[in-house]
């Protein structure tokens, strides 16, 4: 299967066109099986392209559009399909693969090995791969057929690496992108381990001593006939309730955390509508789309083609679709640095700017990951400075509510006191 490359006489869509996907097989003069993908603003136009360039059409079909399938994904791309494999399990199964096709092992061979070696999940799809290849389907075919397990980016990877005759290469460096991905997750779950951590701690120490300490003051204050502020006879009423109805308390406390849990994508997106919260995501999300755009550019793959996989491996409805524009004015014949200025929130200034350095250079790819190691360190510095910022604001929030608590509870003492007759 022959690698497709773009034509010079290519009639690009009218600006503003709808830019539609769509997959082709044909067959040359010479009788030469070829595919591809082709993007056009019709069906017709595709069809046109394909005849003149390729010979007798023999499929042509409509692929969906990458910012249709963000949209069933959801905002941020946090959530797993039940037999979806983890970041971790690919980075394991992309890097051993690569190691044992380098150290010249057939690929059948190589994946017989892994199956012993690998969990039950994992072998059973290496088996299954196994034998789709042996039925002379190829390896990106057989990732294509399991995409809900592997996603789409393995897939493309894997028909770039092929087709380019470097799939060992493409392999190693799938590996090293989820790895690299393993390590931000990582990163980004200690980071917000300590404040979730002293939450907990606040709120188990609150219903502790409102349990337990608070009815010692209550039974003080009844046997000297105080007068009780408002806000002390609301307490006290909250701490009957808990102590009559504890074992519903608790089941409705239960009730809510699985209800916080079913909905944590549209907290999440409540979380992201923040300005500083939501400049992180699109930052996080800017570095993703780097890597990912030159790793498949590094494959071979075409910049419009590209980034329009790439853009459907963010998750996200908006980005895919600035994705989909970038693609399209690239297309078009767009400057690839002007049409990242206009592509924003999907590139920032940086981005742009090496986009341009590296089309001018010829190494586009390179400079994309120089681009998104800068700004990996601008976002590890970032959370850091954040968590160093927040460990002592909590501290002073919960250290504060305490003393309120504790000044509240204790001020009809002090007016008490301060009523007695001095000796």
């Amino acid at each position: 299967m022959g690698k497709v490359s773009e034509p010079a006489n290519i009639n690009y869509p009218e600006r503003g066109a709808a830019v539609q996907q769509y997959r082709w097989k044909a067959v040359d003069s010479s009788g030469v099986s070829r595919s591809g993908v082709y993007s056009a603003a019709s069906e017709f136009e595709a069809a046109a392209f394909v005849r003149s360039n390729y010979g007798y059409l023999t499929l042509l079909q409509q692929e969906k559009p990458a910012s249709a399938m963000a949209k069933k994904q959801g905002l941020f791309k946090f959530s797993k399909t039940k037999n979806s494999l983890t970041d971790e399990e690919k980075t394991v199964f992309f890097s051993q693969l690569a190691l044992m096709l380098n150290s010249g092992l057939p690929l059948l061979k190589s994946l017989g090995v892994l199956a012993e070696r690998l969990p039950p999940k994992t072998a059973q799809l290496c088996l299954g791969i196994e034998r789709d290849l042996k039925m002379g389907t190829s390896f990106a075919g057989c990732i294509k057929n399991r995409q809900e397990v592997w996603g789409a980016l393995p897939a493309a990877v894997a028909e770039a690496g092929e087709n380019g005759g470097i799939l060992c290469e493409m392999l190693e460096e799938l590996a090293e992108y989820y790895k690299l991905q393993v390590q931000m997750k990582r990163f980004l779950k200690n980071i917000s381990l300590y404040p979730l951590f002293l939450f907990s701690a606040s709120l188990a120490t609150a219903v502790l001593f409102i349990v337990q300490v608070l009815p010692l003051f209550k039974d003080l204050y009844a046997s000297m006939n105080a007068q009780l502020p408002p806000y002390l006879k609301l307490l006290f009423a909250v701490q009957e309730f808990l102590a009559a109805n504890m074992p519903a308390a608790c089941i409705l406390l239960s009730a809510l955390l699985v209800i916080a849990a079913a909905r944590r994508r549209q907290l999440l997106e409540l979380v992201f509508k923040i300005p500083f919260f939501k400049a992180q995501k699109e930052l996080y999300l800017e570095i993703r789309f780097n890597k990912v755009l030159a790793l498949l550019l590094h494959g071979g793959i075409p910049l419009p083609q590209a980034a329009q996989i790439a853009g459907s491996a963010l998750g996200d409805a908006g980005l895919c679709g600035r994705a989909e524009v970038f693609a399209a004015d690239v297309l078009r014949g767009v400057n690839p640095a002007e049409a990242a200025l206009k592509a924003k929130p999907l590139f920032g200034s940086l981005s742009a700017e090496f986009i341009g350095v590296g089309a001018e250079m010829g190494r586009l790819p390179e400079m994309l990951m120089r681009a998104a190691e800068i700004l990996q360190y601008r976002f590890d510095d970032t959370l850091k400075n954040l968590k160093t910022v927040l460990e002592p604001l909590f501290l002073t929030v919960v250290a504060g509510v305490v003393s309120a608590v504790i000044l509240a509870v204790a001020a009809p003492m002090f007016s008490l006191s301060g009523a007695l007759p001095g000796f």
